[in-house]
C-alpha cells in the first residue's frame, strides 16, 4: 500500500519549506527502519501551503517474529517439590503470561525458565498515528508561533492534516486538529467557497498530485521550478541577454507560488541611469522579479514576474507589478542622485559618529586601524601598492553612509566603487572598495586586484582579531558577526593566490592597534589558531578527505594556511604509493618507543657511540638543511630512504639504556627524528590502501 501525509498551512516563508520536507523524509525513513516496516521510494512536495510526504509500497504491518524472554534459572523458579516459587510468579505476572506457556531452555551450562513470544504484527497504519505527532511537534524552523489553544507550535498556523493509505485514512490528533481525508485547493482559482480554496478528498494517495493539479496547484516543487526555468530560457533566448542571480531567484520563486504564471515586464528606461547591479539588487532581492542583462553588462528594461494568480486581464497585474518596481526604482535615482553630489572622502570624518561595535569604537577608529594594518600588509605583498592601499582603507567605510547603502544596505562597497570612480578615484583603488567584502563565500570570486586583496585581507583580519579580543566568539550554532566567513575569506585569499603571508606576526600587529581587548596576546593568538585549523578542515575536508587534513593541521599551527594546504594537496597525491607506505612504518616505530617520554631533550654528539647512532644523526643534519628547500611530497621521498637508517638503528642499538646519559642522548636523537617526519604530517593519521 501506499501512504501520503500532507500538512497544510498558511503561507510558509520560502526558505523553510525544503529543510522542513528533508526532516519530515529523514523522520518516517527512520520510523520505518525501526518498526522493520518495509517500504519503497519516498518523495516530498512542497508548496507554500503543504508539506507533503509520499511513501510507495509501504508494508501493511510490522513483521511477526518470535523472541524468547529468559527468566531466573531453573533451580530458582520451582522448590524442591517442582512447585513455582514468587521468582517464577513474578517474571510470570511481569510478562503477562501463565505457568503452562513456562519452557526450560539450556543457556550457558545450566537451564533457564523462558518464555517464547510472538511480537510484531501491529498494523503500520497503528505505528503512523501513534508517531506521527510526535514527529509533527519537532519539524525544524527557525522561529515558531502558537495560533490556537492547543498551544501547538509551528513556523505557520497549521489548518489541515491529510494522511492516508491506500486502505483509508491514518486517524490522529494534532493539537486542535483531526488528520483526515481532505486537503484544499488553490485559494483563488479552483472555485472554494472559502479563501483555503476548494475542499477535495483524496481517497487514494496515487491520485494526489492529480486531484490537486485539477485544482490550480502544482504540489510537485521541481516540476514548478522547471516550468519556471523553461520561460527564462525563452527569454533570455528572445532578449539575448542572461538572467543575474537566475539558480537563487528560481529556487525562491519556486516555493512562493503554488501554480506558475509568469508575465513580463518593463520600466522607464530612465532608470537605467542606475548603476546594473542596483537595478538588479532592487528587482530581485526586494521584490523576486527576474531581471535581464546583456553579456557588455548593461540591464535590459524588461522584467519577468512569477504570479501565483491566472489574472482575467494580464495587463491589470502586469501593471501593479511594474507600479511597485517604479516606486523602488525612483527612490534609488534620487538616492543615486544625491550621493553623487557629496565626494565619499567627506563622509570619512562622520564615521566618527557610527559605532562598529561598542566594545571596538567608532568605524572611524576602524579605519585608521586599517590604514595602518593595510600598509603592513602591502609592505610585504605589494611594497609598489602601498599608496593606493593606504588610500582604499582611508575610502572603506565611507560608502556605509550614503542614501542608496543606507537603504540597501547589501550594495556596500559596490557603492563605494561606483561612487569613487565617478569622482575620479584611481580605478584599482575603486575596485578595492568593492573587493575588500570578497569572498562572501566558499563559492564567491575572490578579489582580483592587488589593492581590493590587501584591503580584503585587512578587514577581515581587523574584525577576527578584535572582535575575539573582547570576547566575541561565534557561537556553536550562531555567528551574527560573521567571523567565520571572515576567517574562510582569508583562506581562501591566501590559498587562491599562492600568498607567502606571516599571519601570526600580522595577528600581533594587529593586537596591538587595539587599546583595551580583554585577551592577552598569547590568549589570542592560541584562540584564532585553532579557530583557522577547525576552518581549514571544514574547507579542505570535502575535497581531500578529514584524514589527510587533520593529519597535517595537528602538527602544523593553524596559521600557516599556504604550508598546510599545499602539503594536503601532495599527500592526497601520493597517498596510495610504496613510498608513504615506508614513511608511515618508520613514523610509527620512531614514535612509538618515545610516545610515554613528557620531557625533551637535546642531542649531544659526544654521546653517539654506535656507529648506527652516528649514521642517523649524520642523515638527520642533512635533512633538517634539505627540508628548508623542499616540498612536501621531495620530503617524503627523502624520509623514505631514511627508514633503512632507522631499522638498523633500532636493530642495533639499546634506546632504553642503562646509563642515564645514553638514553636520554638517544631518545633526544629520535625526538628529532619525529620532528623531521612532522614537517610534513602525523602519519599515522594518514589513511593507506588496505587499512
Amino acid at each position: 500500500m501506499d501512504f501520503l501525509l500532507e500538512i497544510g498551512t498558511e503561507e510558509l516563508p520560502a526558505f523553510s519549506v525544503k529543510p522542513a520536507l528533508k526532516y519530515l523524509e529523514e523522520s518516517l525513513k527512520r520510523l520505518f527502519e525501526q518498526e522493520e516496516i518495509t517500504f519503497g521510494d519516498i518523495k516530498t512536495f512542497g508548496t507554500p501551503r503543504r508539506l507533503t510526504v509520499f511513501v510507495k509500497d509501504l508494508s501493511e504491518e510490522k513483521p511477526k517474529k518470535t523472541q524468547t524472554v529468559w527468566g531466573p534459572p531453573k533451580n530458582i523458579a520451582f522448590d524442591e517439590k517442582g512447585n513455582p516459587t514468587k521468582a517464577l510468579e513474578g517474571f510470570l505476572k511481569k510478562n503477562n503470561a501463565s505457568l503452562e506457556q513456562v519452557k526450560i531452555l539450556p543457556k550457558g551450562k545450566g537451564e533457564y525458565v523462558a518464555l517464547e513470544k510472538t511480537v510484531g504484527g501491529q498494523p503500520s497504519e497503528e505505528i503512523l498515528a501513534k508517531a506521527l505527532p510526535q514527529i509533527l511537534d519537532k519539524i525544524p524552523f527557525p522561529k515558531y508561533m502558537r495560533w490556537d489553544s492547543s498551544g501547538k507550535l509551528f513556523l505557520r498556523p497549521v489548518r489541515w492534516i491529510l494522511a492516508i493509505t491506500s486502505k483509508g485514512v491514518v486517524k490522529f490528533k494534532w493539537g486542535n486538529l483531526e488528520s483526515d481525508t481532505y486537503t484544499y485547493g488553490h485559494r483563488f482559482l479552483s472555485g472554494g467557497e472559502t479563501l483555503r480554496g476548494r475542499k477535495i478528498e483524496v481517497k487514494d494517495p496515487k491520485d494526489y498530485l492529480k486531484l490537486l493539479k485539477e485544482n490550480y496547484i502544482i504540489a510537485d516543487h521541481e516540476e514548478r521550478k522547471k516550468l519556471i526555468e523553461k520561460v527564462l530560457s525563452e527569454w533570455e533566448e528572445k532578449l539575448q541577454a542572461k538572467v543575474p542571480l537566475r539558480e537563487e531567484l528560481t529556487e525562491e520563486n519556486t516555493f512562493l507560488v503554488e501554480y506558475v504564471y509568469p508575465i513580463l515586464c518593463s520600466f522607464d528606461e530612465k532608470y537605467l541611469e542606475l548603476p546594473p547591479l542596483v537595478i538588479v539588487t532592487v528587482s530581485a532581492h526586494h521584490q523576486r522579479f527576474f531581471c535581464f542583462q546583456k553579456p557588455n553588462g548593461e540591464v535590459v528594461n524588461k522584467f519577468l514576474a512569477i504570479s501565483n494568480n491566472v489574472p482575467k486581464e494580464d495587463r491589470v497585474v502586469r501593471e501593479g507589478f511594474e507600479k511597485v518596481l517604479k516606486a523602488r526604482l525612483e527612490d534609488a535615482l534620487f538616492f543615486y542622485r544625491e550621493d553623487l553630489k557629496r565626494p565619499l572622502e567627506s563622509l570619512v570624518l562622520q564615521l566618527k559618529g557610527v559605532l562598529q561595535h561598542p566594545k571596538l569604537g567608532t568605524l572611524y577608529e576602524k579605519t585608521q586601524r586599517l590604514i595602518k594594518l593595510g600598509e603592513e600588509i602591502a609592505q610585504n605583498l605589494y611594497p609598489q601598492k602601498v599608496e593606493k592601499v593606504k588610500r582604499a582603507c582611508f575610502l572603506s567605510k565611507a560608502d556605509l553612509l550614503t542614501e542608496m547603502v543606507k537603504e540597501l544596505d547589501e550594495l556596500q562597497g559596490y557603492m563605494g566603487f561606483v561612487y569613487a570612480k565617478a569622482q575620479g578615484e584611481d580605478e584599482e583603488v575603486a575596485k578595492a572598495l568593492w573587493e575588500q567584502y570578497k569572498p562572501k563565500g566558499s563559492q564567491d570570486e575572490l578579489p582580483q586586484t592587488e589593492v581590493g586583496t590587501v584591503l580584503a585581507l585587512a578587514d577581515k583580519l581587523h574584525d577576527l582579531v578584535g572582535y575575539f579580543g573582547v570576547g566575541e566568539k561565534p557561537k556553536s550554532t550562531a555567528d551574527p558577526l560573521g567571523l567565520r566567513r571572515a576567517c574562510l575569506g582569508i583562506i581562501r585569499i591566501v590559498e587562491g593566490k599562492n600568498l607567502e603571508l606571516d599571519l601570526k606576526g600580522l595577528i600581533e600587529k594587529t593586537y596591538d592597534l587595539f587599546e583595551g581587548l580583554k585577551l592577552s596576546k598569547a590568549e589570542l593568538i592560541g584562540q584564532l589558531e585553532e579557530f583557522f585549523k577547525q576552518r581549514l578542515v571544514n574547507y579542505l575536508s570535502p575535497v581531500y578527505g578529514k584524514e589527510i587534513v587533520n593529519a597535517v593541521v595537528s602538527v602544523k599551527g593553524g596559521l600557516e594556511i599556504k604550508e598546510i594546504t599545499q602539503t594536503v594537496k601532495e599527500l592526497s597525491q601520493i597517498l596510495n604509493t610504496s613510498e608513504l607506505a615506508t614513511v608511515k612504518e618508520a613514523y610509527r616505530r620512531v614514535k612509538k618507543i618515545i610516545s610515554k617520554v613528557k620531557d625533551t631533550y637535546e642531542v649531544e654528539e659526544k654521546l653517539l657511540k654506535t656507529p648506527q647512532e652516528e649514521r642517523l644523526y649524520n642523515w638527520l643534519v642533512q635533512l633538517e638543511e634539505e627540508f628548508k628547500y623542499l616540498s612536501s611530497a621531495e620530503r617524503v621521498e627523502k624520509l623514505a630512504r631514511l627508514k633503512e637508517a632507522i631499522d638498523q638503528f633500532f636493530d642495533n642499538v639499546m634506546v632504553m639504556a642503562k646509563e642515564e646519559a645514553l638514553r636520554k642522548n638517544r631518545i633526544a636523537l629520535l625526538q628529532r627524528v619525529k620532528k623531521l617526519f612532522e614537517t610534513v604530517a602525523d602519519f599515522e593519521k594518514l589513511p593507506l590502501r588496505g587499512e
